[in-house]
This record gives C-alpha cells, structure tokens and sequence, in this order.
C-alpha cells in the first residue's frame, strides 16, 4: 500500500537528504521493521454503520531503537562540508539528519502497522483508510487512527427457492432469410432517377440554415446525402425534400424540440435553404455469387453464406439468453438481500458513471453543460451496481470461486470468431491490461451465474429469433 505512504503528511525539517550516500530505498531494504511491531496497541470502535476507526499505538522506545540504527549507518557514509568521511561527530549527524529519518520511519511504520493490525484483527476494510497520526516527536509513542468501512454481512448467497427463466431459441431458415435480407438493405445499389424525391429515395443536397437570420454551427453543409424517412434528421426537414426534383431550391422551416441538446436550438424554428443536387433510388442487391464474395465468403457459395449467418446468428441467440440470464439471476439475488452500502464505494462508483456520461457526451460532439444528467439517477445507478458487487463477492467468498485461465481462453478464442484475423484479435486483446482485467471480470460473472443457477429452479421457455431479439 505505497499509496498510502504517500498520503501521509508527516512533515520534514526541510534539511536536504542528498548529502547521505544512502537512499531511503537502500534504508528500508536493509532494516527491517517487523520486529518493532510486535509491541503494537490496537484497538478497534465501531462508528455508525460500516465505518471502523482503528487505533494503533507503536512504542516510543522502539521507535528509539531504530532511529539510532539508521543515524549510525548514516554518520558513516554521509558527507558533510568540513567533515571526514566517517568522522562526523553523531550530534551533527542527530541535527542534520534526525527528523527526516524520524518521519521516515513513522511513515513505513504506519504502513506495515496499519496491515499488521488488520491481519491482527481480522479485518477486510471495503475502502481506502482515512490515516490521521499525531504528532512525531522524539521519545514519543506512534499513535494514529485509521478510519475505513468494512464489508456489510450478506445473509443469502444462493437462489433456493426461485425459479429463473431460460430462454430456448431455434433458429428457423425464415429467421435465416430475414437476416440476409437485412444485409442486403445494408448493401443497396443506389441508381440515379428524374423523378421527384419520395419516401426512401436517397438525396444529396446543400442546406443553409438560420434562426433569427443568423447561421447557426452546424446548420451548413454541402454534398450531404439523406435516405429521406430514415429519421437521421429531424422529421420536418426530411419531410420538406419530398416531392423536390434535382436542381430545385426550397425553403423549409424546420421546428427543433424543447429536449433538443443544443440549448440555443432548443424550442426554436431554423428557416433551411434546402437544394437537391441528385436523388437516387435503392434496388436490392441479388444474393448472387459476387455478392457472396463481396462479403468476403471466397468461394462465393451461397449455402456457405447461410452457413456462416446461422453460425453468427447463434452466437447472438446465446450471447442474448446468457445476458438475460445473467439479469434475471443478478436481480433476484439482490432482491434477496438487504446490504448496508459503504458510502466511500458508492460515491466512487458515481464518480465513475458521471465520467463515463461525460466522456459519451464528447463523442457526440457535446458539451457538458448543454446536457442535463439527473444526479439522483446516477447515484441510484451506483448503489445498484456496489450492491451488487458486494453480493457477488460474497457468492464467489461462499463458493470459493476463482478465475480460470482455461475458460478465460476459451472465451477469448469466442469473441475473436468475428474477426478474419482470429489470432491478431488475441493478441491485440491480451496486449492490453484494462481489457484482460475487464475479460477476467466477465468470465468470473459467468462462473458466479452458473453456480447459482445449480441452485435455483431454472425453467426453459420458447421463443422466436424475433422475440429473443426484442428483449431488453
């Protein structure tokens, strides 16, 4: 816990340690500190709720005793201007040196302390310790509290007693035709027509937009092409193209919603110069040899095409059932228990989510303050999840689960199915430790759902691709 060193302000005399030929590294390498622990006074109180406040107690004189070992190392390699090497009298050594070395032992102390008397106490905090020491002095004891939140109890760690629902889904050659029919709206032929712009017909215009009588950012563009009924931009503005022809100018009052994100367009009505410069009108492409191909199956066979969007299909039916198993065994557990939540984790968590908001916000072209996020949501949303995680760890305590590094393969070599360059996918994958902690967290989620569903009653219920697909 180097981090919790660093949090200690302990205080210095200010007197430059550059002199000595030892660092505080080398120092705390060659002595070890153990020893001065065993005469440890710990005493624990139990604040409100989860919150713990330990006190620890280290004696004055072994402090002492250690503080004289390291003055002495140092009064024989340290080098001091007038002095000889070895020869500077050990009261210059005690000024020059004495409350740095003090400090420096008080903070390894009240490190290795602080973990000692956990073990000592059989205590697990649940968040980072709050570490208050008192005064340094010489000839003093050691004393500070460390005031953390412990793990809350978790009374029910199976599903005895309720039933789950498990999705079972075949695939039928009409869902198979359905999905290739899907892919083909994705790759439409676009063919250019004369005929006024409709429903479906994709545009490619130049629009200037005002509100006042003055251009607004992001109400200019030229060579913009829009499927007109897609919804990609506001209804009234897709709705004004209909009709036109190429090479025709129209204006079209557009009207932005009150919600709208840009709040100095919000509620109010852009006049748009809309000109159309081509219109096209789409035709599905055959499911031919070359549009196999065009889709990187080689030998362009159109039943190894089928082949291959069932295998995807599948893959999504059981990606699909094991997510809304997962929900519906998550759920159930939580509903089951009643946890008292360490305020630390959840505030933490909170954090994370309104990070995670923001940064969403900026891939949309954003800016924060035009976005209004309800607190009271986010705060909600982080309980839920730190009670959740309070309860699965338990599950995992209870059941003595761990990771298991073949499974945690097996799952990598799953999602890399997807990819031309399966072994490229791994190794970019296992390259990065975010992305492998994040794996490991999946794989342990799925062991955890397994081994409560042993345990509850699992009942098989049929549905449709559709229906599957449809699922929240």
């Amino acid at each position: 816990m180097a981090e919790l060193v660093d949090a200690l302000d302990l205080g210095s005399s200010g007197a430059t340690r550059e002199s000595s030929s030892l660092s505080s590294r080398t120092i705390t390498s060659i002595y070890n500190i153990k020893e001065y622990l065993n005469n440890m006074q710990v005493s624990v109180a139990t604040n409100t709720g989860l919150e713990r406040e330990m006190t620890v107690t280290l004696p004055a004189q072994q402090i002492e005793q250690e503080l004289s070992k390291r003055l002495s190392k140092l009064r024989k390699t340290a080098k001091l201007p007038g002095f000889r090497p070895g020869k500077i009298p050990a009261s210059v050594i005690d000024k020059k040196f004495g409350a740095d070395v003090l400090n420096e032992i008080a903070a390894e102390m009240i490190n290795r302390s602080y973990l000692e008397a956990l073990t000592e106490q059989k205590i697990e905090p649940a968040t980072r310790p709050k570490i208050e020491p008192k005064d340094i002095a010489r000839g003093q004891d050691i004393e500070y509290t460390a005031t953390f939140d412990v793990f809350p109890t978790v009374e029910r760690t199976d599903l005895s007693g309720i039933t789950i629902e498990k999705q079972i889904c075949e695939i039928a050659e009409e869902d198979i035709d359905n999905t290739i029919n899907t892919i083909r709206k994705q790759r439409l032929n676009w063919n250019e027509i004369d005929s006024p712009a409709e429903q479906g017909n994709r545009v490619t215009i130049d629009f200037k937009g005002t509100v006042d009588g003055e251009v607004f950012e992001g109400g200019e563009a030229s060579d913009y092409p829009v499927v007109i009924g897609e919804g990609m931009l506001l209804k009234d503005f897709e709705t004004g193209m209909v009709g036109m022809k190429t090479g025709e100018t129209k204006p079209v009052d557009v009207p932005f919603p009150d919600d709208y994100p840009a709040e100095n367009l919000a509620g109010k009505t852009a006049q748009f110069e809309i000109t159309v410069k081509k219109t096209e009108q789409s035709e599905l492409p055959e499911v031919d040899e070359e549009f196999v191909k065009s889709l990187g199956i080689e030998d362009g066979v159109v039943q190894s095409f089928r082949d291959q969007v069932k295998e995807n299909m599948q893959r999504e039916v059981n990606n699909r059932v094991r997510m809304a198993v997962r929900e519906d065994v998550f759920k159930a557990l939580s509903e089951s228990n009643e946890v008292e939540l360490p305020g630390q984790l959840v505030n933490d968590e909170a954090d994370l989510i309104r990070q995670a908001n923001a940064e969403q916000v900026k891939k949309q072209g954003l800016d924060e303050s035009q976005v209004n996020i309800n607190d009271d949501e986010v705060k909600q949303e982080a309980a839920k999840r730190v009670k959740l995680s309070m309860i699965v760890r338990e599950v995992m305590s209870a059941n003595e689960i761990k990771l298991d590094r073949d499974m945690l393969r097996n799952k990598l070599n799953d999602m890399a199915q997807t990819y031309e360059d399966k072994d490229a996918f791994v190794k970019w994958y296992m390259e990065d430790q975010g992305r492998m902690q994040q794996l490991e967290s999946t794989v342990l989620e799925e062991v955890v759902v397994e081994k409560l569903l042993q345990t509850a009653e699992v009942v098989e219920k049929q549905v449709s691709f559709s229906e599957l697909m449809e699922l929240d």
